[in-house]
């Protein structure tokens, strides 16, 4: 289990929950692997990961708008790339064709490599360039 730690925190109040909130989301789905509940239960599961990172991405595209962030189509493609590979998941899973320890895993180590090597450069970028948690919107910098 992925415990949450200062180190996922990028600097923005709202991104840091959401990724509190994932992280959890995902430690779900591995003590109901652990306690060897049924497919119906890990698929339920798995979903609303899907249906949070949704919710998480389009979040967090926001901020990334509002503060001008120059690679946001770059960022945009991994949440998309992720989102397709997590349905797949899904469709597998349900199929029996997808191992739930081997989903579990590839989420663990997507947050963490998607957290310290991409959304760490969103907070260097509010850092640099805004007010982090206060960014108005289009990045505008106050007088």
């Amino acid at each position: 289990m992925l415990n949450w730690s200062h180190d996922y925190e990028i600097g923005n109040s709202r991104i840091d929950l959401q990724h509190e909130t994932f992280l959890g989301l995902v430690n779900e789905f591995q003590q109901i692997r652990l306690a060897g509940h049924d497919k119906n239960k890990l698929c339920r599961t798995l979903r609303e990961i899907c249906l949070y990172a949704t919710f998480h991405f389009h979040s967090e595209e926001n901020v990334m708008t509002d503060c001008s962030y120059p690679d946001l189509e770059a960022h945009k493609l991994h949440h998309y790339t992720l989102l397709e590979i997590l349905n797949n998941k899904v469709l597998g899973l349900q199929m029996g064709e997808c191992n739930a320890k081997a989903i579990e895993e590839f989420l663990i180590h997507w947050f963490v490599q998607h957290v310290k090597r991409e959304d760490m450069k969103i907070g260097q970028f509010l850092k640099e360039t805004t007010l982090g948690d206060h960014a108005p919107p289009g990045g505008v910098q106050p007088d």
